[in-house]
């Protein structure tokens, strides 16, 4: 299973980007950064979380526990993240009342 820092680099080297050009672009000290993917330091939850955002790959991802980027555990029920889930979650929100009175069947005919 691969580390966080080795997820961090593996993700970061996708994108095409430096060490310092991901720090410059994120606002973290180039450092810390750097630390996060040797593995001396671990990131905070809300670094956590902007890194994945950033990536467009789940924090599940990013901290081992799923092999697929789009995939985060929820319990013991696993989803999958749609490319542009950001934009997702406003139309969950709105639907809301409609999905919690659906039977788990249903939820999947009805999405």
């Amino acid at each position: 299973m691969e580390s966080l820092a080795d997820r961090l680099r593996i993700v970061r080297e996708e994108k095409g980007l430096s060490l310092r050009a991901l720090a410059k672009e994120l606002n973290i000290h180039f450092s810390t950064l750097g630390s996060y993917e040797q593995g001396r330091r671990k990131p905070d939850v809300d670094t956590l979380k902007t890194l994945a955002e950033y990536f467009g790959v789940s924090t599940d991802y990013l901290l081992g526990v799923v092999d697929d980027p789009k995939v985060m555990l929820k319990g013991e029920v696993v989803m999958r993240l749609p490319s542009g889930s950001r934009k997702a979650i406003p139309l969950l929100r709105a639907n809301l009342p409609k999905i919690k009175s659906l039977s788990f069947e249903r939820l999947f005919i009805e999405l």
